[in-house]
């Protein structure tokens, strides 16, 4: 009988390894198809990849002859410096070990994103089973499919991997790592895994620590005693800690003081530097104007030709006249972007309510500190940010999928499923300024 059942779980587990990997290569594909001549070469702002060459040479400043030509770049004393969390430069030493500075980064962008994707797949399958937040979620291998798609090809995933510069590899890394970090807890919740993979999205964005909210939670609910909550809080904390003494001691070295982030110095977009200067990194007099980016912001769609035009930009590798749909560069509402998020909204069973709450609480948080920011992510489709806290919203959409749910329901979601794909194809061809834009 053991044997049995150890056979059935290899081969189901292996049936789970071919559906991701085959995830994975689709979406590397599509992306790749997607780029076209863009994944030739490096990106236009490969500031990690100057980073990571620096780091390899023994210092934090980048070369300063191509450092001359990148937007968001802190010149002190005499240097030029990344102000941006290091994490996905240090992802990519090695590869700039072996390749130098002209490294691609697009190629490891679409790379990496396609592994998130494959992350994504395991994080559902492991909420069905019964682990450290709880006893099983009623999901299927169908569920997770479609969760995972919802991740490769409807949310600002799609056009942040395919772009590959600085401020969306970044997005890319921190997704893998939060995504790491859920299935983590998804699973033995173990603290010293738990905490070294949300470090490590910290290092990338630093808005995901407040994901701490979710493990803590249930390493308080099932707690044997006070004591033990206090040493497997403490194994938690040490590579949060590290991380933490990783970033202030690179601004010591960088700018001589540990909470100096560089971005007073920064060189930013004319259109930010207004709102930087007068009111600083983060406002409350930000909030109004990011949350409608974030949430209510709509497309700009001209309906008079609309279904032609569709065809025309799904088909033809020309650029094509008037553009029937369109989007503000400061941000398009999630709503329009990736509506089969919707589903995260179903009310969820009694089991479920506490994860769900907590998920709900940790997307609040994360999203705080982007909120306040003193930009909206500009320039983008969609919101950039809305990353910092999508692989919440994917479990949580994914608990709004479980079973039973009725026939209409799967019809809703498979409609706006579509949708959120439609909307992600136009809107990452118009980002990256590809045919029909």
């Amino acid at each position: 009988m053991a044997n049995t059942t150890r056979s059935r779980l290899a081969s189901s587990l292996a049936v789970d390894v071919a559906i991701a990997g085959a995830l994975a290569l689709l979406t590397a594909l599509v992306y790749a198809w997607t780029d076209g001549s863009l994944l030739d070469h490096q990106s236009n702002q490969p500031h990690f990849v100057l980073l990571a060459d620096a780091i390899l040479h023994g210092h934090l400043w980048i070369d300063p002859l191509r450092a001359v030509h990148l937007g968001d770049i802190t010149p002190a004393g005499g240097r030029y410096f990344v102000s941006f969390p290091p994490m996905p430069a240090l992802m990519m030493l090695p590869f700039v070990a072996v390749w130098g500075p002209g490294f691609n980064d697009v190629l490891f962008s679409v790379g990496l994103g396609a592994i998130n994707v494959a992350l994504a797949y395991a994080l559902i399958r492991r909420l069905s089973l019964p682990g450290f937040v709880g006893a099983g979620i009623n999901l299927g291998r169908g569920e997770a499919v479609a969760i995972a798609t919802l991740l490769a090809f409807g949310t600002v995933h799609f056009d942040s991997a395919a772009a590959g510069t600085v401020w969306y590899v970044a997005h890319v890394v921190s997704v893998t790592f939060v995504l790491l970090y859920l299935i983590e807890c998804a699973g033995r919740g173990r603290p010293l895994l738990a905490g070294l993979a949300l470090a490590l999205a910290f290092l990338a964005r630093t808005p995901t620590i407040f994901g701490i909210v979710l493990w803590a939670v249930f390493a308080i609910r099932k707690r044997e005693s006070w004591s033990q909550f206090a040493k497997s809080a403490a194994l938690f904390g040490v590579p949060i800690v590290v991380a933490i003494g990783i970033v202030t001691g690179q601004n010591i070295v960088r700018f001589g003081s540990p909470l100096d982030f560089g971005y007073y110095r920064m060189r930013i977009a004319s259109q930010l530097a207004p709102d930087l200067n007068r009111y600083g990194q983060f406002s409350w007099h930000f909030v109004r104007r990011n949350l409608s980016a974030l949430l209510f912001t709509p497309p700009r769609v001209q309906f008079p030709g609309l279904p032609a035009w569709l065809f025309r930009a799904a088909n033809d590798h020309q650029r094509i006249g008037g553009p029937q749909v369109d989007f503000d560069p400061w941000g398009t509402g999630i709503w329009a972007v990736s509506p089969a998020f919707g589903l995260s909204l179903r009310f969820p069973p009694l089991g479920q309510l506490l994860i769900s709450a907590v998920a709900w609480t940790s997307v609040a948080l994360i999203a705080l500190p982007d909120l306040l920011y003193y930009n909206t992510g500009w320039y983008q489709f969609g919101n950039r940010f809305s990353l910092d806290f999508t692989p919440f919203l994917l479990m949580l959409t994914a608990i709004g999928l479980r079973r039973p749910l009725r026939p209409i329901g799967r019809v809703a979601f498979g409609c706006l499923l579509i949708a959120s794909i439609v909307s992600n194809f136009l809107g990452t061809r118009w980002f990256l300024h590809l045919p029909p834009y």
